[in-house]
């Protein structure tokens, strides 16, 4: 027995001795002959000898794991959950490759770019699984010098390949720290126009990335992330807007181009280096709760990766030209490029702290792996992590501060160890992992040639990376990856030497000359917009249940979620309507339809009511930019009949919004997603709405236009004096306030009928919100139906809002068009008709849905009574947008060509936002004040609760 026990005790030695080395080559190369019994014996021998060393290299790699137990741990590192670990990989790299694509772009030409940047994407993503199947295989591997280790092992080595590949890490990882410090201290000298010496803002740098670092887990590091994206998305989205508006190149772009090699591939490491990621990527699975779902990291983070990086580089090249600057951020004009700048400081700080973390984390690991250190909050395992973190941060700050060659040691360095670490090395981890079975199949054999491909491509792109540098130095090129260049703006302009719309080409670029094809997909569009923010500010009603059970609260308190939102709505356009006159239709819209999404983001992950409120208000404050501002895009695109049929889609739309939100949202919150699901789908639905939005939607306020082209035309002819009628009104803050800000308020009390009809639609858009108590109430409350089935009804208001929407169209192309081609205008009076039907509607509706609402009554009856409900108050509403107003006062502020109509948007073509701000601003108060008291006046009082006397 005791001789057995040693024998097997020595054999067990002698396969974990060779764990790392056995060459199991024979028992392939034999599957390819015919069978003899020998051969069987060896086959089955060698089955053996493997199933042992894979059960002896799991049992020492799950004692060599990094972490160890962690079940009794202070401190727990394997906590990250995959899309966690996702938001930090897409931090980390989009912040530091979007920035030069469109530059690249601009070199190789579109279509070879848009080549590399998916090619290149897709061997990245392949590269990053060989990264986790090695990880999975050797869970010991929590750093490139972990990975050095087991490769070089077999060999004798294993020393020198943990000290090679791990000083090779850190080294990479110290240069790519130093470089985020210098790029913030080159934006704040940027952004303040050198408003302090640069070692100032260097030390600043310094300071905020070491703080953001001291967190010891990735977990916490990872809500940082989500910043980093927000910011560098915001910042990529202000600068496609500002360049598709000022057109700063000379409008040529090519599909391909002849480019000197040197130059070429210079572009070319550009793309490369926006996935070298892959660095990070060990420590990041290491810390992994469940590291089997990385390959959807993985995948999340290309998709998203390309996605980007296509959609910014085609956008910012498209519009941009061939002289597009690298960052991309700076391709704009100064004051565009500074706010962009300024968006993006976090995404610059929060990748630097990223790969920091990273850093600190394998010093770390080195120096306390195995003991209690690790997983125990004492004096010495967090007086290290600090100190350890300082002294890489500092360390980073010198070179990047001190070394006047630092931009081109970072170039050599990225072109050594990024082609590696991101193509090179994935490619060896696989022929390491499959020694042996090259040959073993057809599968194998190609898998085999892939990844020899790819030891050449990292080998290719380290070779050309450094030689490129060299050429790159040698020429003085002031290009760098992670620099910034100087603000440059050059557009193409027209020939003529005056500001207008005077020739026909030009004519035809008006905003009212568009193809009605495009007109309608604008409109569409817009509506589409609208719909998603209203659907945001009724959504969360269907969530007040859970969450207030969750947080402890009443239902009462909970339904602040959906008032706040709403009280939003009554801030926002006093903002947005100013500012779409003043900079545009198309700006102040979609900042405010992304900044709206950012801050759904919060309510989703909220722990607190506090959030759930400054948030939601927040997110209603942005908002209102379309509420504000569409009503603007359809004055300056449309005639007065087609304006009233694309007026009654937008108002639609404002009602489509809300009432779908319960609908989608009950379901939501029964299903297993949860009720925070109901923001993240408002927030993929804002982000992907805008982004189509950005490319469909063109600027169409002329003021913004002509301004536009007159600075184009003076840098063009050298004639300062050269500008466009809109630039002759100068306005001082006093001007802004009035005329901005208190011209709404003024006009009411000057309308006494505006007046009036404010409060009456005020309480129409109160009653519709009170709605989303009330019929939850009515039908789950009282009948008994679930979350999901309850919210059902809402679709009776919906088809009530349509059957309204096709009654506004079919008055708008009969009568309204008859008393347009006999007069050449509208009668006032002729607007109240439908809102005649809509008062006979709205109020019968009301009383059908209170005397049918018993549940002992069909529900039947009570449901349709919401068609009626809906078709009033649109008939209702949509007449705030086109109730005439005639003021000569008020004509005289509008624009000559615009004289005689008679409508809000009529009377006020140029300032028909800031006209509805006021309106917006009290019905707002009102639709967030209805829902606090809906639930009180349902349950209690006896003509809306008919079961109670029963």
């Amino acid at each position: 027995m005791t001789s057995s026990h040693h024998q097997s005790t020595d054999e067990v030695d002698l396969i974990v001795q060779n764990t790392l080395w056995v060459i199991p080559a024979t028992a392939m190369a034999y599957s390819h002959h015919e069978a003899s019994p020998s051969r069987d014996i060896n086959r089955r021998s060698y089955s053996m000898e493997k199933e042992q060393q894979r059960r002896s290299e799991d049992h020492i790699s799950h004692l060599a794991d990094p972490f160890g137990d962690e079940e009794l741990s202070e401190v727990k590192y394997r906590t990250l959950q995959w899309w966690q670990c996702g938001m930090i990989m897409i931090a980390e790299t989009i912040s530091l490759g979007i920035l030069s694509l469109p530059s690249a772009m601009a070199v190789v030409g579109l279509v070879p770019a848009l080549i590399l940047i998916v090619g290149l994407g897709i061997v990245a993503t392949y590269t990053g699984y060989v990264i986790g199947q090695f990880k999975l295989r050797y869970p010991q591997v929590h750093s490139m010098g972990d990975a050095g280790e087991v490769m070089f092992h077999p060999i004798g080595l294993a020393r020198f390949g943990r000290e090679f590949l791990g000083s090779a890490q850190l080294l990479f990882l110290i240069f790519v720290m130093g470089s985020h410090i210098l790029t913030f201290s080159v934006m704040m000298d940027t952004i303040t126009d050198h408003g302090t010496c640069s070692i100032v803002f260097g030390v600043v740098g310094l300071v905020v990335s070491f703080i953001f670092a001291l967190p010891r887990t990735l977990r916490k590091v990872s809500w940082f992330s989500f910043a980093s994206f927000a910011s560098i998305l915001a910042a990529l989205l202000i600068t496609m807007i500002a360049i598709a508006i000022q057109r700063p190149g000379d409008g040529k772009i090519d599909a391909t181009t002849t480019v000197s090699l040197s130059k070429g591939f210079l572009a070319v490491t550009n793309i490369v280096f926006a996935y070298a990621g892959h660095v990070a990527f060990f420590g990041f699975i290491s810390e992994m709760e469940t590291p089997t779902d990385y390959p959807k990291t993985l995948y999340m983070l290309q998709i998203i990766d390309t996605s980007m990086y296509v959609i910014a580089a085609v956008v910012i090249y498209v519009y941009g030209g061939k002289d597009v600057a690298s960052p991309a951020l700076s391709s704009t004009r100064p004051i565009t490029a500074k706010l962009a700048y300024g968006i993006a400081i976090p995404t610059i700080v929060i990748a630097g702290v990223i790969n920091g973390h990273v850093a600190s984390k394998y010093v770390y690991v080195r120096l306390f792996r195995g003991t209690d250190h690790m997983k125990r909050r004492t004096f010495l395992s967090i007086g290290s992590w600090i100190a350890i973190s300082l002294v890489l941060w500092v360390i980073a700050w010198i070179i990047s501060e001190a070394i006047p060659v630092f931009n081109t040691l970072l170039s050599l360095i990225t072109s050594l160890f990024a082609s590696w670490f991101t193509y090179g090395l994935s490619g060896i981890f696989w022929l390491f992992m499959n020694r042996g079975q090259y040959m073993a199949s057809w599968k194998k054999m190609a898998l085999t040639a892939i990844n020899l491909v790819i030891v050449a491509i990292g080998a290719c792109l380290c070779g050309m990376g450094l030689w490129v540098s060299e050429v790159d130095e040698a020429r003085g090129s002031e290009q760098c990856t992670y620099g910034v260049r100087n603000f440059v703006y050059v557009n193409e302009i027209s020939e003529q030497p005056y500001v207008g719309w005077i020739s026909s080409e030009l004519i035809l670029e008006m905003p009212r000359n568009f193809p009605t094809w495009r007109k309608w997909v604008i409109t569409i569009m817009l509506g589409m917009m609208t719909v998603c923010i209203t659907f945001g500010s009724s959504v969360f009603s269907t969530a007040t249940k859970v969450t207030a059970k969750k947080f402890g609260v009443s239902r009462e308190v909970m339904l602040l979620g959906v008032s706040l939102f709403v009280l939003g709505f009554a801030f926002g356009p006093i903002i947005f309507g100013p500012l779409s006159e003043l900079y545009g239709r198309k700006r102040p819209l979609f900042l405010g339809m992304f900044v709206f999404a950012i801050f759904q983001i919060p309510v989703a992950v909220a722990e607190n009511l506090q959030t759930i409120f400054i948030c939601r208000f927040l997110g209603g404050l942005f908002a209102s930019a379309p509420l504000a501002i569409v009503s603007g895009v359809l004055a300056d695109m449309f005639e007065p009949v087609e304006r009233g049929i694309a007026m009654a889609i937008f108002a639609a739309a404002t009602f489509i919004g809300p009432v779908a939100g319960p609908i989608v949202g009950g379901f939501i919150t029964m299903s297993y997603l949860g009720w925070r699901w109901t923001e993240y789908i408002t927030v993929i639905w804002a982000f992907a709405i805008s982004g189509i939005g950005i490319l469909v939607i063109p600027e169409t306020f002329e003021g913004t236009l002509l301004k536009q082209r007159a600075k184009c035309l003076r840098i063009k002819t050298n004639n300062w004096a050269l500008h466009a009628k809109v630039e002759e009104r100068v306005m001082s803050p006093r001007d802004i306030l009035v005329r901005y800000l208190l011209r709404p308020f003024q006009m009411l009390v000057q309308e006494p009928i505006l007046l009036f009809m404010t409060l009456y639609v005020g309480f129409i858009y109160g009653f519709l919100y009170m709605c989303f108590v009330a019929y939850p109430i009515s039908f789950q409350e009282q009948r008994g139906w679930n979350d999901g089935v309850g919210a059902l009804p809402f679709v009776a208001i919906m088809c009530g809002v349509l059957c309204a929407c096709l009654i506004i169209v079919v008055f708008s192309l009969t009568r309204y068009r008859t008393f347009i081609l006999r007069n050449g205008r509208v009668r006032p009076e002729e607007r109240l008709l439908p809102m005649i039907i809509g008062g006979i509607l709205l109020p019968a509706g009301m009383f059908w849905f209170g005397w049918t609402s018993n549940p002992h009554i069909t529900w039947v009856p009570q449901v349709i009574s919401g068609s009626f409900l809906g078709a009033g108050v649109l008939l209702i509403f949509l007449q705030v947008f086109l109730f005439p107003l005639e003021s000569p006062a008020h004509n005289r502020d509008t624009h000559d060509d615009y004289q005689g109509l008679n409508y809000i948007v009529d009377v006020y073509p140029m300032y028909a936002n800031s006209a509805i701000a006021a309106n917006s601003f009290f019905r707002s108060w009102l639709g967030a004040g209805f829902p606090m008291f809906a639930s009180a006046m349902v349950c209690f009082v006896p003509f809306l609760a008919p079961h109670e006397l029963s």
